[in-house]
């Protein structure tokens, strides 16, 4: 979401108040475009050079922080980044800014002391002015917040219910005693899984009891099926596959193929040109294919923003295209992203909720039946 004006700040703006200083050397301005004052650092020749707003920050509190942010060209990441008294740097989020139009950063922070300390914004793209308008910073205590997640649990999972008592001719039946027994969540609620749930009867008590979805934790991926180049062995993700559908709990295909050079099977690893192409175009028909239909969504190319090992060796549209063959095989099921330090890690650039984003909005250009090219 890109807008001509930004809104304004989330709860008044916090305990921010506009008081913007200088941060390094920066050359600090205050502009004016169509009625909405911002502030601004140019010059720029780090990163770090910024606008900056000191604030107070208290251990045991949980803060959430949004603002508004403009380039003057182009786009360019921008992370919000609190320094403390000690040096030590904590980020709060970061988002792609662009010019002409107004990006959120939406995130949040804790501290592990209380005391001072300096918001500032910084980029990498010391060509680019960061424009910054409508911030906020507003802190909660745990019974706040966790008061929140009970009124949002009410309001999403909790809804009014009349219950009438009649008879086969549709008569109210005085008295009646109704005894009410929840056999099944009403939501999604999930857990990975390992092989050794087969045959352990107690745990698959235990677990098919509390669960409706599910993932294998590696029994689909390829260094488990494939170990040896050409002889495929599917009878464990088989096996757990067919107990938890006689179970009703739905699975998530987890994963079709892995960007982390680290998890690629020796035999992979050696392949270039294109017998990997061969290779990469055999998995993913030969798993995809074997569950069509059965799955509840699908994790295609795992993790493919912080590692490009497929882009390294078969070009940038890599992803692109195993998300394509993969889709035109099985167009029924939900295709997913998987990554990791997209909300947990502020300060992963690689990962970020933009990034993530610009990612999947890119692979949703996908509409139709396609192969590796």
């Amino acid at each position: 979401m890109c807008l001509d004006i930004p809104y304004k700040p989330q709860y008044n703006g916090g305990i921010i108040v506009i008081r913007w200083s200088q941060f390094a050397n920066a050359k600090l301005d205050f502009r004016e475009s169509g009625g909405n004052k911002f502030v601004v650092a140019r010059g720029r020749n780090q990163s770090y050079d910024s606008v900056s707003q000191k604030v107070y920050l208290e251990k045991g509190l949980l803060y959430t922080f949004s603002a508004w942010l403009q380039v003057s060209k182009g786009k360019a990441p921008v992370r919000a980044v609190f320094k403390n008294n000690n040096g030590e740097y904590t980020h709060a989020g970061a988002v792609i800014a662009e010019s002409k139009c107004w990006s959120m950063l939406k995130g949040g922070l804790t501290v592990d002391e209380s005391g001072p300390a300096e918001l500032y914004f910084e980029s990498e793209d010391t060509t680019v002015e960061i424009r910054v308008d409508s911030v906020s910073l507003q802190p909660f205590t745990q019974e706040e917040w966790n008061t929140h997640h009970e009124e949002s649990i009410h309001k999403t999972r909790k809804g009014a219910m009349r219950i009438r008592a009649v008879n086969s001719a549709g008569e109210p039946v005085p008295n009646a005693t109704i005894s009410i027994v929840q056999n099944r969540l009403g939501f999604p609620f999930g857990c990975e899984v390992e092989n050794n749930i087969l045959g352990n009867q107690a745990y698959q008590n235990w677990f098919t009891k509390r669960f409706t979805v599910t993932t294998f934790a590696n029994e689909m991926k390829w260094y488990s099926t494939e170990v040896v180049q050409g002889k495929e062995d599917y009878s464990t993700a088989d096996a757990m596959l067919r107990f938890f559908k006689q179970h009703g709990v739905a699975v998530r295909g987890h994963n079709i193929v892995w960007n982390d050079p680290k998890y690629q099977q020796r035999w992979v690893s050696s392949l270039t040109g294109n017998d990997l192409y061969n290779a990469v175009k055999r998995r993913v028909s030969s798993l995809v294919s074997r569950y069509k239909g059965q799955l509840e969504s699908w994790d295609v190319v795992n993790e493919n923003l912080l590692f490009s090992f497929l882009e390294s060796k078969m070009g940038p549209q890599a992803s692109y295209n195993i998300y394509a063959l993969a889709h035109s095989i099985d167009p029924r099921t939900t295709m997913f992203m998987n990554e990791y330090n997209t909300l947990e890690q502020p300060g992963d650039e690689a990962s970020s909720p933009a990034k993530y984003l610009g990612k999947l909005r890119e692979l949703q250009s996908i509409r139709v039946a396609g192969k590796i090219q």
